[in-house]
């Protein structure tokens, strides 16, 4: 059981759910280990191992679930992926994302 230190709490998926705390984001597993820290203003959804993330221009990146950045910050917004593509907004152009 994860202790109770968050502000919420979101659906587990893969063994993994975002909680907010002071207004951050991050990623805990079953257990309550922090896999990602608090930094993120938005609560984390993973799809196919991918979360899009914004940096402080709100400007959307790809995470993975280690917290590496793996698709940079060009996107606004980022959709979820779903069978490989995700819908994004490139310089006001809609586009599809192939991971």
């Amino acid at each position: 059981m994860v202790p109770t230190v968050y502000q919420d709490r979101y659906e587990f998926a893969d063994g993994r759910a975002s909680g907010p705390r002071g207004g951050k984001n991050g990623l805990v597993d079953k257990t309550g280990k922090v896999i990602i820290s608090l930094q993120y203003r938005v609560a984390l959804g993973f799809s196919e191992g991918l979360a899009a993330v914004p940096d402080d221009n709100n400007v959307y990146g790809y995470i993975d679930v280690s917290g590496a950045l793996v698709i940079p910050h060009h996107f606004y917004p980022a959709g979820d992926f779903h069978d490989g593509i995700a819908a994004v907004v490139d310089a006001e152009t809609h586009k599809s994302l192939h991971r």
